[in-house]
C-alpha cells in the first residue's frame, strides 16, 4: 500500500535530520513535541538545503502565516521568530538585527516552558494573518526553497509564486550556511586538570563521551563554534614532546581559549619538555596570546595549602583556599558579563586573596556566609576572608582575562552568567 502524502513528508523530515547529530535530532524531535502541544493544529512546513534544515509552525500554508520556526543546523538549533521585530521582548532575548526576523537560540527544550519564551511565541500567534484551527490535527508539509520555472500563461500568473514564508525561510537558511563558514574557533585545555573537568573518565580521554566539562563544551558548540578539547596525552605527567604541551603555535588564531582547572607544575613542563628554548613555558605562552589580543576565559578550582594557580598569578590574579559554608555568589557588579545575573551555586572553587591590581575588575562575590578555608581544616580562622571575590575581568595587553575560581559553576547551562561572558569574550552569534 502507497503510503499516505502525510506519512511521507513525516518520514522525509525523519530521513533530513538524520544528517546531524543524535544530541541536535533529540532537542528537534523533543521541540517539535512541546510546540505542537502548544499549537495542536499548526502545520510543519519543511525546508532544507546543503546546510541546514528549518521547521515552520504554520497557521496554513499561504502567505504571511508562518508563526515560527526551528532552525537547525550542524552546531545548534536557533528558534525562529519570522515577525520578531513586532514582538514584545521586554527580557531581551531575541537576537539579530533584519528588518523583520529574530531568533533565540534555543539550548534545552526545557526553555520552551519559561514563562518568556511561551509570551514570545503566544506574540507570534497573534501576527499571523490567519488564526490557527480551533479543530482538527496539524501535519507536516515537505515544502522546496527553489521555485519551479514553468512559463505562465498570462501576465497575472506571471507574478513571482513564493510566498513570503518561503523567502525568509530562503534567508534563513542562507545566513545559517554562511554562518557555518565563519564558526568561532575555542580550544579547551583541561590537561593541566586534577580530575574535576575529566570525570568520571580516568584514562585515555574522549572528548565524545560523558565527562563533567562535557556541558560547558557542548554549549559552546550549540552557540555555532568549532571546539577542540585537548586530548589527555597533553595531560601532567605524560606529555612528553612538544606536540602534546601548550605552545604559544597551539594558541595563536583562536578566537577564544579556555584553561579549564589547574593541577600542574608548570615549571616542571617547562625544563623536562620545552627546554631552553621556550624559557617562559606554557605560562608564556598564555601571556603571549593574550598580550597579542587573545581571549582567555580562565577558570580555576579550589586549592589545596601551599597550591598555587600559576598561569592565574601570571595574569595578577591571587587565587587561594577551598570555598566552605553556605557557597553561593550573592553580589554582582554591574557589568555586560553580570547582565540579568541573579544570586547562584558556588560549587566550591577559590577566591580572590589580596589586593587587585590595575586592570582587574571583581564583577562576583561570595556572600558573607561563605568564607575561604586557606588551611583545609573545616574551621574559620582569623584572617579567612568571607564574600571573596570570585568573578572578574583582568585587561592585559591587547586582550581580556574573563576568570573564575571555580571550573563546575559554568557548566550549569542555560543560565545568563554562561553566555553572558561567552558573548563578552567571543560576541553574540
Amino acid at each position: 500500500m502507497k503510503p499516505a502524502p502525510q506519512a511521507d513528508a513525516a518520514a522525509r523530515l525523519d530521513d533530513l535530520l538524520h544528517r546531524f547529530e543524535p544530541p541536535i535530532r533529540k532537542l528537534v524531535n523533543d521541540a517539535r513535541a512541546k510546540l505542537r502541544t502548544l499549537m495542536p493544529t499548526a502545520l510543519e512546513l519543511v525546508y532544507s538545503n546543503r546546510n541546514a534544515v528549518a521547521i515552520g509552525f504554520a497557521s496554513s500554508e499561504r502567505r504571511g502565516d508562518w508563526i515560527v520556526s526551528l532552525a537547525i543546523y550542524t552546531r545548534g538549533v536557533n528558534l525562529y521568530f519570522i515577525y520578531g521585530v513586532a514582538l514584545d521582548d521586554p527580557h531581551g532575548l531575541l537576537q539579530g538585527s533584519g528588518n523583520q526576523g529574530r531568533f533565540v537560540r534555543l539550548e534545552s527544550v526545557a526553555m520552551l516552558d519559561r514563562p518568556e519564551i511561551l509570551a514570545l511565541i503566544e506574540g507570534a500567534i497573534k501576527e499571523v494573518d490567519t488564526p490557527l484551527p480551533k479543530r482538527g490535527r496539524g501535519h507536516v508539509v515537505t515544502k522546496s526553497v527553489s521555485v519551479p520555472k514553468a512559463r505562465p500563461r498570462n501576465r497575472a500568473a506571471a507574478r513571482p509564486v513564493r510566498t513570503l514564508s518561503v523567502l525568509c525561510l530562503a534567508a534563513v537558511l542562507g545566513a545559517l550556511a554562511a554562518q557555518a563558514q565563519d564558526r568561532p574557533r575555542i580550544l579547551i585545555d583541561a590537561s593541566r586538570d586534577g580530575g574535576v573537568w575529566w570525570a568520571p573518565q580516568v584514562r585515555d580521554f574522549d572528548a565524545r563521551r560523558p565527562h563533567q566539562g562535557k556541558a560547558l563544551a557542548d554549549f559552546l558548540k550549540r552557540q555555532g563554534a568549532d571546539v577542540e578539547e585537548l586530548p589527555r596525552t597533553f595531560q601532567f605527567g605524560r606529555a612528553a614532546t612538544r606536540s602534546e604541551v601548550v605552545t604559544a603555535e597551539l594558541l595563536s588564531g583562536r578566537d577564544l581559549v579556555v584553561r579549564a582547572g589547574v593541577n600542574a607544575n608548570y615549571t616542571d613542563i617547562r625544563m623536562r619538555v620545552l627546554g631552553a628554548d621556550y624559557p617562559a613555558g606554557e605560562i608564556g605562552a598564555y601571556r603571549d596570546y593574550v598580550g597579542g589580543g587573545g581571549r582567555l576565559l580562565l577558570l580555576s578550582d579550589h586549592l589545596w595549602p601551599n597550591q598555587t594557580d600559576a598561569v592565574a598569578e601570571s595574569f595578577g590574579i591571587r587565587l587561594a583556599g577551598i570555598s566552605t559554608g553556605e557557597n553561593r555568589i550573592d553580589r554582582f557588579v554591574t557589568h555586560p558579563i553580570t547582565r540579568n545575573v541573579t544570586s547562584m551555586p558556588y560549587r566550591v572553587g577559590s577566591g580572590l586573596v589580596g589586593t587587585a591590581l590595575p586592570g582587574m575588575t571583581v564583577l562576583g562575590f561570595l556572600s558573607p556566609r561563605t568564607y575561604l578555608d586557606l588551611d583545609r581544616n573545616n574551621a574559620r580562622d582569623p584572617g579567612e576572608p568571607a564574600a571573596a571575590g570570585v568573578l572578574g575581568v583582568v585587561e592585559f595587553g591587547k586582550g581580556l582575562v574573563v576568570f573564575m575560581g571555580d571550573l563546575n559553576t559554568l557548566q550549569t547551562v542555560p543560565q545568563p552568567l554562561t553566555r553572558n561572558i561567552y558573548e563578552f569574550l567571543v560576541g553574540p552569534r
